[in-house]
């Protein structure tokens, strides 16, 4: 259409297109720009219709409110700190870590790697409960105490200071002497151990039996066992097992890691 302003005015042009002649002057006025452009040919309009944007940099807009949520945040006296659930300072923490690794190196500095046990538990979940439930109107959303441990495991790991492994104890959900323990746990792989308890936890019970089925079979010479100071493990009855039963430890000792 362009192509013909090059032969005629636009008066007559509008005559032999049958196009109004302000449409054509308005082409002939932006002869370049429509020539140049290379989007969409089938777009009636150079520029993109449709409503300004309400944000046309969210970047910047959202770097603007953080700006001022942290001038508020200084003026009302707050700080920014990194959400943490340890109950004590970093620096309180190192003073400890310090402190426990040099009583360490001079309380047992005479075992060597191959007679150093660090026994922990990390308790999982191999299916999480939901977060979000439908419940009958009126009632309450609550997810019952056995539905959120039914699927939860504990897994016992001791490894020595020269990297040995031993094998895990595995703490499943169930009831000592139950259908769980008589029927199923015979049929787990082999190499590990495992036994039950009501929440899957460690307890008393649970903690004798690892010291007399694992690691009674493991220690062979006086050795230290590192472990944190959770009750089942500093009870009287713990080191009462460690000191008489498992005779070859002979001045060995169990040794609780400071509380964090």
């Amino acid at each position: 259409m362009l192509g013909i302003l090059d032969t005629m005015n636009p008066t007559n042009a509008a005559k032999a297109t049958g196009i109004p002649r302000e449409t054509i002057c308005s082409w002939a006025k932006n002869r370049e720009e429509i020539l140049a452009y290379d989007g969409n040919k089938k777009k009636k309009k150079i520029e993109q219709g449709g409503r300004r944007e309400s944000f046309p940099d969210p970047e910047t807009g959202y770097d603007a409110l953080l700006r001022l949520l942290q001038r508020f945040m200084i003026r009302k006296g707050f700080t920014r700190q990194r959400s943490s659930t340890r109950k004590h300072k970093t620096m309180d923490l190192e003073n400890t870590r310090d402190d426990f690794a040099e009583m360490y190196h001079r309380a047992y500095h005479g075992f060597g790697p191959d007679a150093v046990y660090n026994v922990d538990e990390t308790g999982f979940y191999y299916d999480m409960p939901p977060k979000y439930i439908w419940s009958v109107k009126g009632g309450e959303p609550k997810i019952a105490t056995g539905e959120k441990h039914s699927l939860r495991m504990t897994a016992v790991l001791t490894v020595k200071a020269d990297g040995t492994k031993l094998p895990i104890l595995f703490i499943i959900r169930g009831s000592p002497g139950g259908r769980i323990a008589s029927n199923e746990l015979p049929t787990y792989p082999r190499g590990h151990f495992y036994a039950v308890q009501e929440k899957a936890w460690m307890n008393n019970t649970v903690w004798r039996a690892y010291l007399r089925s694992v690691l009674a079979d493991a220690i062979d010479e006086p050795s230290v066992i590192l472990l944190d100071n959770f009750e089942s493990h500093v009870s009287d009855e713990s080191y009462t097992i460690v000191h008489d039963e498992l005779g070859s430890l002979g001045d060995g000792t169990i040794q609780a890691l400071p509380a964090r």
